[in-house]
């Protein structure tokens, strides 16, 4: 077994932060597709492919980050335990409630429709969980103990999330997220992995005969999801356009990010806004959902969704996204101006006078 010697190093890496950022963008300029013209992203080539890998990207940089090589006391277990909840549990509630007042909505609406767009850091959580969990539970037993129950408890959310897709209901409880917790769980055991055993996933992904195989077989499998002549809802598609399509097309951005990490630490305009927006994540995440304009209205604009138009489409919807990422970061440091709202609302570490 071989592991990074930098593996605890707090020190923020660059392209990891970039690539946040990234996908940052990415979620948001889905949302404005959606929401504001009502593009979903199998009915727009741009939108197909980046929903390939934007979540699933998200879920994998989570658990990479997560890793901790370090002895996984009760002590040290609940401690993190409480940390996530504070960060992700009591921030995600106060905005989705907020935001259900905005709509005129009953509060309660929680329990029979879940959290709707506000899922993401609840299921990260009960991620979170069982990773603790397990390293809590195997903190004496051999290394690779973690690895195999990880792994089997990741195949089981995948069967589990196909059964759902065919046989039965994953979300008569919506509240739970079961559907996307077991759909993204294994990218984030994953990218906890890769984290674990660093020095050769990079070494891997690092090595140009595996970044052109990969850019290649993305190609041809983005092509063969994209066929409409494939059956729909066959298990060949389900395991193709959930599974196979992410793991190749996350692992070939990554392999991106990390081949210009030069670029993505230095202090040129776009790699610091990237970075600095992947710090932001959550913030923009919880905020931007009241920041979405309702423009089916203007659709024409666009036309009719198709790859001639894609150009368009792209500037149109990114220019939006842009506007909409800076009016949440500029909301966001009015909040964290304040350290105890922005450790209870956003998350921020806690600033404590003496």
């Amino acid at each position: 077994m071989e592991y990074s010697k930098t593996i605890n190093n707090k020190k923020r890496i660059g392209y990891i932060d970039s690539l946040r950022g990234f996908t940052m963008l990415l979620v948001v300029f889905a949302h404005v597709e959606l929401f504001s013209f009502g593009i979903y992203s199998k009915d727009s080539l741009i939108g197909s492919i980046f929903i390939s890998f934007r979540m699933p990207m998200f879920f994998f940089i989570s658990g990479y980050i997560a890793y901790k090589l370090t002895n996984w006391n009760f002590s040290f277990y609940r401690q993190m335990l409480k940390k996530k909840a504070i960060v992700q549990l009591i921030p995600t509630l106060f905005f989705f409630f907020l935001f259900r007042i905005c709509q005129g909505k009953s509060l309660f609406s929680l329990f029979s429709e879940g959290p709707q767009g506000f899922w993401f850091t609840i299921v990260l959580f009960y991620m979170f969980v069982l990773y603790y969990t397990t390293m809590f539970i195997c903190q004496s037993c051999k290394l690779w103990v973690s690895d195999a129950i990880l792994l089997v408890l990741s195949i089981i959310g995948a069967f589990t999330y196909i059964g759902g897709m065919k046989f039965y209901n994953l979300e008569s409880l919506p509240i739970l997220c079961l559907t996307n917790l077991s759909r993204y769980f294994e990218f984030f055991v994953l990218g906890n992995l890769c984290r674990k055993y660093n020095s050769r996933f990079l070494s891997f992904i690092s090595n140009e005969t595996v970044k052109v195989f990969l850019f290649l077989l993305f190609l041809f499998i983005f092509i063969i999801d994209w066929n409409e002549s494939i059956i729909r809802f066959s298990y060949i598609h389900i395991f193709n356009h959930e599974f196979i399509i992410r793991f190749i097309g996350l692992l070939f951005v990554f392999s991106l990010f990390h081949n210009y990490k030069d670029y993505f630490d230095s202090e040129n305009p776009i790699a610091h806004s990237l970075r600095f927006v992947g710090r932001r994540t959550l913030d923009i995440y919880l905020i931007h959902f009241f920041l979405i304009p309702d423009l089916g209205y203007c659709k024409s604009i666009l036309g009719d969704i198709t790859p001639q138009n894609t150009l368009v489409e792209f500037l149109t919807v990114f220019l939006i996204t842009l506007s909409i990422i800076l009016i949440c970061l500029l909301l966001s440091a009015i909040i964290r101006s304040s350290s105890f709202l922005g450790h209870y609302l956003l998350g921020a570490k806690l600033i404590t006078k003496e």
